[in-house]
C-alpha cells in the first residue's frame, strides 16, 4: 500500500486552524484503512505560546522536519522560512523509502509549495494544494505601489506553476476559485470548494442562545492580535463610546497585542485581554454578546477568515469591518447574522456596533441563530472534510507494488 503525504506547515499542538485542519484530514484517513505520514516544521505558532511538548501515539507517522521558523510577522523571516521548509520538504520526498501515492499541502505560500511542487512532478506524484491565501498578492498589496508591482511579476509565475501542475486545488471561497481561475488561466473544473472547518462537536456542545443581553454590552474579538486583523480599529471605535455602556474582550495572542494594550490604556479602556486553547475557544466566545470581525483593506480579497465559522457556530451576531464584495461579507449578508462594514473606517464601526447593541435580546437571539445554522450546514467538518478525503483516497493504491516515484 502507497502512503498518502500530508505537508502541513502548522501542526499540533501549534492552535491554530490549519494544523487543526492537517489533523483532522490525517485521522479520518487512516480512520478509512490508509497509511498516512506527517511533515511538518517545529510548532512555532502563534508568538509566544507554550506548546504541549509530550509525547502523542498517533495511528500515523509524523515526521518533524529540520528547518527554520520565523513565528514573528517580519517578511524577510517568513520568506527564509518558506525557502527552507521547502528545501526541507524535497529533501523528505527525495530520501523517503516509501511508495507516496498522493501529497495533500498545506503549507506556506510560493517556495514552500514550489519545492514540494517542482520535486513531486518531477516524480510523477500527484498532489493537491490546499490554498488558504492568494499570493503573491496579499503580500505585495502591503508594499508601496512601484515595489509590489514589479515583485508581483517576479513572484507570480511562482504561484502559477504550483497551482497548473496540481491534480485538485482545495479553494476557501467561490470568490477565490474566480480569480485564480481567470488569473492563473485555470480551468474552473480544477478547483474544488472547501471551507474550512472548526470542531464542530464542541461549538454545538457549547452553544448557547443568546436570552439575555449583558448590562454591558459586552463586545469580543477573539483570534491572532496581528496586524492584518486590524483589532486596532476595534479598540479605537470603543474608545468614544459609554464606558458604562460597552465592554470590550481581546483573546488571542499575537504581535500586536502589546501595541493594543498601551493604545487600550491610552483611551481610558478597562479591555480585558486573555488567551484560551483551541478546546476554550467556543465557551468563551459564548460570554459577547456581540462578535467583531476586522481585516484591513484588501485582506478579505483573498481569503475567507476561519474565524468567521468559529464565531457564526457560536451563534452571536458578528460586525465586520471587511471589504464589503469579498465571500466574508455576502455571507454575513445573507445569512443576516450581522453587519458589514467599510474596512478601515472607525466610525461605521462604531455605528455597527451600537446599532446591534440597541436591539433587543430576542433580535440578537434571532441572528445568533441564523449564523449557527447556516455554519451547521455549510461551514462544518463532516461536509468539508469528506470532499477532502474523497479527493486524496481516489489517487490512493492497496497494492504493494514498489515506490511509484523510484
Amino acid at each position: 500500500m502507497g502512503k498518502i503525504l500530508i505537508v502541513s506547515a502548522v501542526f499540533p499542538p501549534e492552535p491554530v486552524v490549519s494544523a487543526m485542519l492537517s489533523y483532522d484530514i490525517a485521522m479520518r484517513l487512516c480512520d478509512m484503512g490508509k497509511e498516512v505520514v506527517v511533515v511538518c516544521p517545529e510548532p512555532s505558532r502563534p508568538l509566544d505560546y507554550v506548546f504541549d511538548k509530550s509525547e502523542k501515539d498517533y495511528p500515523f507517522e509524523r515526521v518533524v522536519l529540520e528547518s527554520y521558523v520565523c513565528p514573528e510577522s517580519k517578511i524577510v523571516g517568513r520568506t527564509r522560512e518558506s525557502y527552507s521548509f521547502g528545501k526541507a520538504i524535497e529533501r523528505f520526498i527525495n530520501n523517503y523509502p516509501h511508495r507516496i501515492d498522493a501529497i495533500y499541502a498545506n503549507t506556506w505560500a510560493l517556495f514552500s509549495q514550489h519545492s514540494m511542487a517542482k520535486t513531486a512532478v518531477r516524480m510523477h506524484i500527484p498532489y493537491f494544494i490546499h490554498e488558504q491565501d492568494i499570493y503573491p498578492e496579499s503580500y505585495c498589496a502591503k508594499l508601496p505601489k512601484p515595489l509590489g508591482s514589479l515583485l508581483y511579476k517576479m513572484l507570480v509565475p511562482i504561484d502559477t506553476y504550483v497551482l497548473r501542475n496540481a491534480t485538485k486545488i482545495f479553494a476557501i471561497s467561490p470568490t477565490m476559485i474566480t480569480y485564480l481561475s481567470t488569473s492563473r488561466r485555470i480551468e474552473k473544473e480544477r478547483f474544488v470548494l472547501t471551507r474550512n472547518w472548526q470542531d464542530d462537536a464542541t461549538f454545538i456542545d457549547h452553544y448557547k442562545p443568546l436570552v439575555k443581553k449583558s448590562e454591558r454590552c459586552h463586545i469580543m474579538y477573539l483570534g491572532n492580535v496581528n496586524p492584518t486583523a486590524n483589532v486596532t480599529l476595534v479598540i479605537g471605535a470603543m474608545g468614544q463610546l459609554d464606558k458604562e455602556k460597552y465592554h470590550l474582550s481581546v483573546i488571542g495572542n499575537g504581535p500586536d497585542k502589546e501595541h493594543c494594550q498601551e493604545m487600550g490604556k491610552a483611551l481610558g479602556l478597562d479591555i480585558t485581554f486573555g488567551s484560551v486553547t483551541p478546546a476554550e475557544v467556543a465557551s468563551k466566545q459564548s460570554e459577547a454578546d456581540i462578535l467583531v470581525l476586522c481585516l484591513k483593506k484588501g485582506v478579505a480579497q483573498t481569503a475567507t477568515p476561519s474565524k468567521l465559522t468559529a464565531y457564526m457556530l457560536t451563534g452571536r451576531p458578528i460586525v465586520a469591518s471587511v471589504d464589503t464584495d469579498s465571500d466574508c461579507a455576502e455571507i454575513i449578508r445573507t445569512t443576516g447574522c450581522g453587519m458589514v462594514v467599510e474596512p478601515d473606517n472607525e466610525e461605521e464601526l462604531r455605528k455597527a456596533i451600537t446599532t446591534i447593541a440597541a436591539m433587543p435580546a430576542e433580535k440578537l437571539a434571532q441572528m445568533g441563530s441564523m449564523a449557527f445554522d447556516y455554519a451547521k450546514a455549510h461551514l462544518s467538518k463532516e461536509t468539508n472534510l469528506k470532499i477532502i478525503t474523497d479527493e486524496l483516497t481516489a489517487y490512493s493504491t492497496t497494492d504493494d507494488a514498489g515506490p511509484a516515484h523510484q
